[in-house]
């Protein structure tokens, strides 16, 4: 069983980069229904979940499917992945407020997987989207203390941002003049001039 699970999971790795996903679908569908004990059963969730995510139809199916992957994930790398995707798939939908709980366990069930530190700006703007202002802030604030080159920018013009939607006015007004000082060329300076 060990070794049929992973040449049929290792098929349909093989029809995607043939550019197959329609087959590649069906044999990791093959994985879910016959192997749930392998060890490649939570990387065909994945794989089902990254197939089917265009499809708004199936959101509810995909988001299952990174779910489980989650709970029966072999490593934290697998349990990181399978949060960040469904955080990602949240965001997507514009459902930020789910959004933003799960970069929350993200960022602290798996603080040391690469997609925790590559997932709190988006965080942030989940976050910031949700109305969970205060939460936002306060990451923009401690990434900043480290912030360099072109994740700087967005991360002082989120801080504005929330500030301005919790009436710190002068904080928000000093925020985006920083930005407008130090970034004056960038994508944000248009809407910091206009804020």
């Amino acid at each position: 069983e060990d070794i049929a699970s992973t040449c049929v999971y290792f098929k349909g790795e093989s029809l995607l980069k043939m550019g197959k996903s329609v087959e590649a679908a069906k044999v990791f569908e093959e994985v879910k229904a016959k192997y749930p004990a392998s060890t490649f059963y939570p990387y065909a969730l994945l794989k089902l979940g990254s197939l089917y995510s265009d499809d708004s139809a199936r959101t509810a199916e995909v988001l299952e499917l990174y779910r489980t992957a989650a709970a029966k994930a072999g490593s934290a790398r697998i349990g990181a992945e399978a949060v960040f995707q469904m955080a990602e798939l949240h965001f997507k939908r514009k459902d930020y407020t789910q959004s933003a709980e799960a970069y929350k366990k993200l960022i602290s069930q798996y603080p040391a997987d690469s997609r925790s530190a590559e997932a709190k700006l988006q965080a942030g703007w989940a976050n910031h989207h949700a109305g969970l202002y205060t939460d936002a802030l306060n990451g923009a604030v401690e990434m900043l203390k480290g912030a360099v080159g072109d994740k700087k920018v967005e991360w002082v013009y989120l801080q504005a941002n929330c500030e301005r939607q919790l009436m710190k006015n002068d904080d928000a007004i000093q925020t985006y003049s920083r930005l407008l000082k130090e970034f004056p060329e960038s994508p944000f300076a248009g809407a910091a001039r206009y804020e």
